[in-house]
Protein backbone atom coordinates (compact mmCIF):
# COMPACT_ATOMS: atom_id res chain seq x y z
CA UNK A 1 0.00 0.00 0.00
CA UNK A 2 1.00 3.40 -0.65
CA UNK A 3 1.62 5.85 2.12
CA UNK A 4 1.74 9.18 -0.22
CA UNK A 5 -1.02 11.47 1.13
CA UNK A 6 -2.79 14.07 -0.97
CA UNK A 7 -2.21 17.20 -2.14
CA UNK A 8 -3.81 19.58 1.07
CA UNK A 9 -4.19 22.96 2.80
CA UNK A 10 -0.52 22.88 3.96
CA UNK A 11 0.89 22.43 0.87
CA UNK A 12 -1.05 25.07 -0.71
CA UNK A 13 0.18 27.21 1.74
CA UNK A 14 3.73 26.63 1.48
CA UNK A 15 2.68 27.32 -2.28
CA UNK A 16 1.44 30.56 -1.68
CA UNK A 17 3.98 31.35 0.53
CA UNK A 18 6.85 30.93 -2.29
CA UNK A 19 4.73 32.96 -4.65
CA UNK A 20 4.28 35.78 -2.41
CA UNK A 21 7.81 35.92 -1.48
CA UNK A 22 8.50 35.14 -4.77
CA UNK A 23 7.06 38.47 -6.22
CA UNK A 24 7.73 40.42 -3.25
CA UNK A 25 10.69 41.86 -4.32
CA UNK A 26 9.07 43.23 -7.75
CA UNK A 27 6.12 44.63 -5.75
CA UNK A 28 8.14 46.33 -3.32
CA UNK A 29 10.25 47.86 -6.27
CA UNK A 30 7.71 49.06 -7.99
CA UNK A 31 6.14 50.49 -4.61
CA UNK A 32 9.20 52.57 -4.85
CA UNK A 33 8.27 54.27 -7.96
CA UNK A 34 5.80 56.09 -6.20
CA UNK A 35 6.72 55.98 -2.67
CA UNK A 36 9.79 56.96 -0.38
CA UNK A 37 11.08 53.52 0.71
CA UNK A 38 10.73 55.08 4.89
CA UNK A 39 6.74 55.34 3.66
CA UNK A 40 6.37 52.27 1.52
CA UNK A 41 7.88 50.32 4.78
CA UNK A 42 5.34 52.25 7.21
CA UNK A 43 2.26 51.30 5.04
CA UNK A 44 3.74 47.49 4.92
CA UNK A 45 4.37 47.03 8.41
CA UNK A 46 1.19 48.59 9.13
CA UNK A 47 -0.69 46.52 7.53
CA UNK A 48 0.75 43.33 8.84
CA UNK A 49 0.56 44.50 12.61
CA UNK A 50 -3.12 44.93 11.66
CA UNK A 51 -3.84 41.62 9.62
CA UNK A 52 -1.33 39.70 12.78
CA UNK A 53 -3.74 41.58 15.28
CA UNK A 54 -6.99 40.39 13.90
CA UNK A 55 -5.69 36.90 13.96
CA UNK A 56 -4.34 37.05 17.18
CA UNK A 57 -7.72 38.29 18.32
CA UNK A 58 -9.19 35.38 17.07
CA UNK A 59 -7.06 33.01 18.11
CA UNK A 60 -7.75 33.43 22.03
CA UNK A 61 -7.25 29.89 22.89
CA UNK A 62 -3.77 30.44 23.31
CA UNK A 63 -2.46 31.81 26.60
CA UNK A 64 -0.28 35.26 26.58
CA UNK A 65 3.34 34.65 26.57
CA UNK A 66 4.78 35.64 30.30
CA UNK A 67 6.91 38.62 30.97
CA UNK A 68 10.65 36.85 30.20
CA UNK A 69 8.55 35.49 26.94
CA UNK A 70 7.41 38.85 25.93
CA UNK A 71 11.01 40.56 26.11
CA UNK A 72 12.36 37.51 23.98
CA UNK A 73 9.47 38.32 21.52
CA UNK A 74 10.00 41.90 21.71
CA UNK A 75 13.81 41.14 20.81
CA UNK A 76 13.03 38.60 18.41
CA UNK A 77 10.78 41.37 17.10
CA UNK A 78 13.26 43.99 17.60
CA UNK A 79 16.22 42.58 15.03
CA UNK A 80 13.27 40.32 12.04
CA UNK A 81 10.47 43.34 11.60
CA UNK A 82 12.56 46.32 13.12
CA UNK A 83 16.32 46.06 11.25
CA UNK A 84 15.71 43.68 8.79
CA UNK A 85 12.94 45.61 7.67
CA UNK A 86 14.95 49.00 7.31
CA UNK A 87 17.86 47.19 5.71
CA UNK A 88 15.56 45.67 3.27
CA UNK A 89 13.87 48.78 2.22
CA UNK A 90 16.91 50.93 1.93
CA UNK A 91 18.91 48.66 0.06
CA UNK A 92 16.66 47.27 -2.17
CA UNK A 93 16.09 51.07 -3.22
CA UNK A 94 19.60 50.86 -4.12
CA UNK A 95 19.71 47.64 -5.51
CA UNK A 96 18.72 45.83 -8.81
CA UNK A 97 15.77 43.69 -7.88
CA UNK A 98 17.73 40.22 -9.55
CA UNK A 99 21.01 41.10 -6.96
CA UNK A 100 18.48 41.91 -4.17
CA UNK A 101 16.89 38.11 -4.25
CA UNK A 102 20.38 36.84 -4.73
CA UNK A 103 21.77 38.20 -1.70
CA UNK A 104 18.36 37.32 0.56
CA UNK A 105 19.31 33.64 -1.23
CA UNK A 106 22.27 33.44 0.41
CA UNK A 107 20.27 33.51 4.27
CA UNK A 108 20.52 29.84 4.29
CA UNK A 109 24.36 30.47 4.46
CA UNK A 110 24.33 32.95 7.28
CA UNK A 111 22.23 30.56 9.27
CA UNK A 112 24.81 27.41 8.71
CA UNK A 113 27.48 30.08 9.83
CA UNK A 114 25.51 31.67 13.06
CA UNK A 115 24.50 28.08 14.18
CA UNK A 116 28.01 27.11 13.56
CA UNK A 117 29.65 30.21 15.76
CA UNK A 118 26.80 29.83 18.65
CA UNK A 119 27.55 25.63 18.65
CA UNK A 120 24.27 24.63 17.20
CA UNK A 121 26.07 23.30 14.15
CA UNK A 122 28.36 20.86 13.02
CA UNK A 123 29.69 21.90 9.54
CA UNK A 124 31.93 19.72 7.69
CA UNK A 125 34.44 20.38 5.08
CA UNK A 126 32.36 20.46 1.80
CA UNK A 127 29.41 22.46 3.63
CA UNK A 128 32.27 25.33 4.41
CA UNK A 129 33.11 25.05 1.12
CA UNK A 130 29.39 25.40 -0.72
CA UNK A 131 28.88 27.93 1.49
CA UNK A 132 32.63 29.72 0.42
CA UNK A 133 31.47 29.52 -3.12
CA UNK A 134 27.77 30.67 -2.37
CA UNK A 135 29.29 33.46 -1.38
CA UNK A 136 32.03 34.32 -3.61
CA UNK A 137 29.32 34.15 -5.98
CA UNK A 138 27.21 36.56 -4.42
CA UNK A 139 30.04 38.45 -3.95
CA UNK A 140 30.64 38.43 -7.94
CA UNK A 141 26.97 39.33 -9.10
CA UNK A 142 26.49 41.73 -6.30
CA UNK A 143 30.05 43.45 -7.07
CA UNK A 144 28.29 43.75 -10.49
CA UNK A 145 25.41 45.81 -9.57
CA UNK A 146 24.46 49.28 -10.90
CA UNK A 147 22.18 51.71 -9.05
CA UNK A 148 19.02 51.77 -8.36
CA UNK A 149 16.12 54.31 -8.03
CA UNK A 150 17.63 55.64 -5.52
CA UNK A 151 20.43 56.26 -7.18
CA UNK A 152 24.66 56.74 -5.76
CA UNK A 153 26.20 54.21 -4.51
CA UNK A 154 24.83 50.47 -5.35
CA UNK A 155 27.80 49.18 -3.24
CA UNK A 156 25.72 50.76 -0.13
CA UNK A 157 22.43 49.22 -1.17
CA UNK A 158 24.43 46.06 -1.67
CA UNK A 159 26.06 46.04 1.91
CA UNK A 160 22.32 47.33 3.40
CA UNK A 161 20.64 44.03 1.85
CA UNK A 162 23.30 41.49 3.31
CA UNK A 163 23.21 43.00 6.88
CA UNK A 164 19.43 42.31 6.26
CA UNK A 165 19.83 38.91 5.17
CA UNK A 166 22.05 38.44 8.02
CA UNK A 167 19.00 40.25 10.57
CA UNK A 168 16.43 38.04 8.99
CA UNK A 169 19.43 34.76 9.73
CA UNK A 170 19.66 35.73 13.03
CA UNK A 171 16.07 36.55 13.58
Amino acid sequence: MSSRQSFGATDAGLLLMALIWGINYSVVKAGLHDLSPLAFNALRVALAAVTLAVVALGIRSTPWPTRGETVRLLSLGLIGNGLYQLFFILGIARTPVGVTALMFAAGPAYIAIIAHLVGRERLPRRGWAGIGLQLIGVACVAGSARGGEAGGNPMLGTALIASGSIMWAIY
